[in-house]
């Protein structure tokens, strides 16, 4: 009884959520979903209590006059609800594409506003395509308001009819309920077993989706699925995922098979029940159950039939979508993890980070990635952060930046702790160029300054492209900064290389010209020469800003105030190039050597 509670209390909450949402998206829709439903029973009764008078005055009353005026004000309203219907069911569909796509966008808004956190949780992630498929599974949320709808008409059809065949036996209406109560059944099992099926095959869906938008169609995949000949190789999956998918649709067709068996025998058993109930009545009272009667209240049944099975199958697969679209709420009410305040930001440009024994582990696991981690980042100080792969490095400039909180000790922005800040307003203070810099397939331009920018602006655009390195081969396209990155908008786009790629993230960060920038191994797909470019080119451009530079080459080092030395989590050494080097059994003079082995001879090495 508790689990049905439960369960109960779980669908309604997402039916209002549900209609919540679709009320926000349009004001109009439900009312007019209303509307509909009561112009379709009201057409039903008509049109029944009507035909009884047609015949009647056809068998009885034989006056044509009479008989005229019946059919001519039957199809005038007929013709009048149908067009209102029409008008109005038109309405609705088109708005059924506008809401479905909204709640997609709610999805996407989802991803980009939540917390980076959730976006490194893999379960999020799932949880992210069992939403998305949760509105579009079995019609998603069109299906849930034409429900919504014909339950609606089902239960002002059924208040109409009732009325009519209240001179009929009540026991042949509960004997012919009991009939539909058991085909609810019968098709409340039939769902449950399509549910349980699609959730067997959720994982096939998944891979369809990966093989299909990620692999097939992706131009950029598709230059080495020919060079490496890949092609069988991913076929086979395809193949085989569409294999257990039709094993699936098999089992789910053999399972309908006994369903619709028992709910024909059931359909059966009504027309039966009908038809020899009221061939008595108009054999036993001729005088007042005429063929008109006989005629209306055979309809009335079977349309009382039809709606209470009806509203029985809607609030079925309600039930059930309910169960999908409960992934949709449970996703877009993921709550936030960072805790955020309304602080503002000071005026002043001139931040000072701090760390206090700040120590970290990623959620779901144990290990810690930084331990006890002291360091004062003081105002238009140039930091350089050094370490093995796995040392912390980034793991800090994340903490920095606060896409996690620590796990132990604070971060202080100008001696305040960050979590006391506004959100945005702390992001905003922050120029980021990562390693794996992502551009979109929009414009040069928007890639640069995304909406944030104007014509009067464009000047800046060129400036930061040029200082970035990569000015003149945007200079030498056709429509120069206003040109597409790649082909999926425009056949005249541009693919750039990864190092292009990379000075156009630079370009990005130098634009939005904050008071501390931060580069997370910016110069990874750059050859040393263009790295030694760029890095005095930043040197040059962060002038006068707080600056923190990490990268597995040393380069960066040599430009920079302090060096922080991490190791296991750890800052081991700190300080200046010149004092790191004195220590010759130390992290950074070993690292330091090694690489420069690579570019000079071994001479000038001894003399480094």
């Amino acid at each position: 009884m508790k689990k049905f509670y439960n369960n109960l209390t779980m669908e309604f909450n997402v039916i209002f959520f549900i209609l919540k949402l679709t009320n926000k998206y349009s004001k109009a829709f439900l009312p007019l979903t209303i509307l509909l439903a009561l112009v379709s029973s009201f057409l039903t009764i008509y049109n029944l209590l009507m035909s009884r008078k047609i015949i009647d005055e056809l068998i009885l009353g034989k006056q044509l006059n009479k008989l005229l005026e019946i059919i001519i004000l039957l199809l005038g309203v007929n013709v009048l609800i149908h067009l209102i219907k029409s008008i109005i069911l038109r309405w609705l569909q088109a708005k059924n594409r506008f809401i479905k796509k909204r709640f997609n966008l709610e999805i996407n808004k989802k991803t980009m506003t939540m917390d980076y956190e959730y976006m490194e949780n893999p379960k999020i992630l799932d949880a992210k395509e069992r939403a998305t498929s949760g509105i579009n599974q079995s019609g998603g949320i069109n299906t849930f308001t034409n429900n919504i709808r014909t339950i609606i008409t089902c239960i002002c059809t059924i208040m109409g009819l009732l009325y009519i065949l209240n001179d009929l036996s009540i026991v042949i209406i509960l004997i012919l309920i009991i009939t539909i109560i058991f085909n609810y059944i019968a098709e409340r099992k039939r769902q449950k077993a399509e549910y349980n099926f699609w959730q067997k095959n959720a994982r096939n869906n998944k891979m369809f989706s990966y093989l299909d938008g990620e692999v097939i169609k992706d131009y950029k995949a598709s230059k080495y699925i020919r060079l490496y000949d890949s092609s069988e190789m991913i076929l086979s999956r395809y193949r085989q995922f569409d294999k257990n998918s039709q094993s699936l649709f098999r089992l789910i067709a053999s399972s309908n098979k006994k369903h619709y068996l028992v709910i024909n025998i059931l359909d059966y058993g009504q027309k039966f029940i009908i038809y020899f109930t009221l061939a008595l009545k108009v054999i036993s009272e001729p005088s007042k159950f005429t063929i008109g009667s006989f005629t209306m209240y055979t309809s009335a049944l079977y349309n009382l039939i039809s709606s209470i099975t009806k509203m029985f199958k809607s609030a079925v697969k309600i039930k059930y979508t309910c169960k999908y679209m409960k992934l949709y709420k449970e996703f877009i009410e993921l709550p936030p993890i960072l805790c955020k305040n309304n602080e503002h930001i000071p005026a002043d440009t001139n931040y000072s980070i701090q760390f206090n024994n700040v120590s970290f582990a990623y959620p779901g696991m144990d290990k810690l990635v930084l331990k006890n981690v002291n360091i004062n980042i003081t105002p238009k100080q140039k930091l350089s952060i050094v370490g093995l792969n796995g040392a912390g490095k980034t793991t800090f400039i994340k903490l920095v930046m606060r896409l996690y909180d620590p796990k132990n000790g604070e971060i202080l922005l100008n001696g305040n702790n960050i979590k006391n800040y506004n959100y945005r307003e702390y992001q905003d203070v922050f120029g980021v160029v990562f390693q794996d810099s992502n551009i979109l397939s929009f414009t040069v331009k928007e890639n640069i300054c995304f909406e944030n920018s104007s014509s009067n602006q464009d000047d800046i655009v060129v400036e930061c492209l040029k200082n970035a390195g990569v000015g003149d081969k945007i200079d030498a396209l056709e429509n120069g900064m206003d040109t597409y990155v790649d082909r999926i908008f425009d056949d005249n786009g541009i693919e750039f290389s990864g190092g292009e790629i990379q000075k156009i993230a630079i370009a990005r960060a130098m634009y939005k010209n904050a008071s501390i920038m931060i580069f997370d191994e910016p110069t990874a797909s750059l050859d040393p020469l263009a790295e030694f470019e760029i890095f005095n080119t930043l040197h040059e451009l962060t002038d006068g800003k707080t600056a923190i530079f990490i990268s597995h080459r040393l380069s960066s080092t040599r430009i920079c105030d302090c060096i922080a030395v991490f190791h296991n989590g750890e800052i081991i050494q700190y300080g200046s190039h010149d004092e790191l080097m004195k220590d010759r059994e130390g992290k950074y003079y070993k690292m330091f050597m090694a690489q420069a082995q690579y570019y000079v001879s071994n001479d000038e090495v001894s003399c480094t």
